[in-house]
């Protein structure tokens, strides 16, 4: 359970009490969500923090890379079953960009290069600038995810990365309040949404901090769109199911553009 995962981890999460089963507690922090700072040193400090107290690195092994396999392959693949041939599908033209069914472009996913970049190190699930507090000085972490694949302790540290910057592309708030659009006509569709500046900073800083480390930038903003496609079936009833066809379509386009211009 998440709980469990977070004792291993106290230093990086308010103190927590467990609930039953599926609930829990933190202690309440009186802080700034990571997305409201603008202060670009607080910024590059919280990269240094998760580099000494959350990516603690582990043994890479066949189970790790198992768990990479369900987590990013084998899950993807059952996401895009129900959107395979629908009419968002049969669309050629995002932003003026020729795409291919997700079927194929699917199928030119690199995979085996997926895993031979993974690296295992302890992790957090769903590291996105709403789920990071700042309070005096120490970076705090919610909602941790309860696992990666079968493993409560050790995750892909580009898992965590490109869930980061899928939240600093698409801030969670901002789409919460429909700061979002796209437009379908016959076989073109045009979409767009609205940023925060802080967090094209921030995006910034973690480029240089992935490049700095020698990680690799390109498999995170591949892992990032596939976060995308991965979720847009589970926005069915919000804002009338209009975001889960945005991300479709946003996570179709930015998928055919990386993977063209590798």
């Amino acid at each position: 359970s998440r709980i469990e995962r977070v004792k291993f981890l106290n230093d990086c999460t308010p103190d927590t009490t467990y609930v039953n089963d599926n609930m829990y507690c933190y202690e309440y922090i009186n802080g700034d969500l990571l997305s409201n700072i603008t202060n670009v040193n607080i910024l590059k400090e919280f990269f240094s923090f998760c580099d000494s107290k959350l990516w603690l690195k582990k043994n890479k092994n066949d189970v790790f890379v198992s768990n990479c396999r369900s987590m990013y392959e084998f899950k993807t693949k059952l996401r895009i079953n129900e959107l395979i041939d629908s009419n968002l599908d049969r669309i050629r033209f995002i932003n003026g960009f020729e795409v291919q069914p997700i079927k194929t472009i699917y199928e030119k996913i690199d995979w085996s290069q997926i895993y031979n970049n993974a690296l295992p190190v302890s992790f957090h699930g769903d590291l996105q600038p709403e789920n990071i507090i700042y309070n005096n000085e120490r970076f705090f972490l919610i909602d941790w995810r309860e696992s990666f694949g079968n493993s409560l302790e050790v995750g892909d540290i580009y898992y965590d990365l490109s869930k980061l910057y899928h939240g600093l592309d698409i801030n969670g708030t901002l789409m919460s309040s429909k700061n979002y659009f796209y437009n379908i006509e016959d076989k073109s569709a045009n979409i767009g949404y609205n940023v925060k500046s802080n967090l094209i900073n921030l995006k910034d800083i973690l480029k240089n901090f992935v490049i700095k480390k020698g990680l690799d930038w390109y498999n995170i903003r591949l892992l990032s769109a596939l976060h995308y496609l991965n979720i847009c079936t589970l926005y069915k009833n919000f804002h009338n199911g209009e975001y889960g066809r945005f991300l479709f379509l946003y996570s179709k386009y930015l998928l055919q553009t990386i993977l063209q211009n590798k």
